[in-house]
């Protein structure tokens, strides 16, 4: 990593209590899963109670939404680079239309996946299954 381009110090709060992160993971899992955010989140619960927690308090209250440096739609954008390289299409199509929920443009939602696409495909990863394109409003 250039050195101009590390961080000096950690990029979150790390004081917060965890009430803070589970109510924070909440609202950015609600804001981007709008109203199938009940049903996502009781795959999750019912795969596991401990994954549905896990989920929304680390992932969408710590990594997710624990900073300011990415926007909702940023981030989006990143978890679909990496769920297009570990080849899971149901939750490509989740975060793709959350990306579109948070306020990208369907070009840039296309543009994001084809671009992922290019990438995995140009480091050797191969698809089970389809990776689903953006779906239109």
């Amino acid at each position: 990593m250039p050195e101009n381009l590390r961080e000096t110090k950690t990029l979150r709060d790390t004081n917060k209590h965890m009430s803070e992160y589970d109510r924070r993971g909440e609202q950015l899992f609600r804001a981007m899963y709008r109203d199938t955010a009940d049903a996502v989140q009781g795959l999750l619960d019912t795969a596991y109670p401990d994954l549905g927690w896990f989920c929304n308090t680390v992932g969408y209250g710590m990594t997710y939404g624990g900073t300011d440096v990415l926007t909702q739609v940023e981030s989006s954008f990143a978890i679909v680079a990496a769920l297009i390289a570990v080849d899971a299409p149901r939750q490509v199509g989740w975060h793709l239309a959350n990306a579109r929920h948070g306020g990208a443009s369907l070009e840039e939602a296309r543009a994001v996946r084809r671009i992922a696409l290019e990438v995995a495909q140009l480091v050797g990863v191969r698809w089970k299954n389809e990776v689903p394109d953006v779906a239109e409003p």
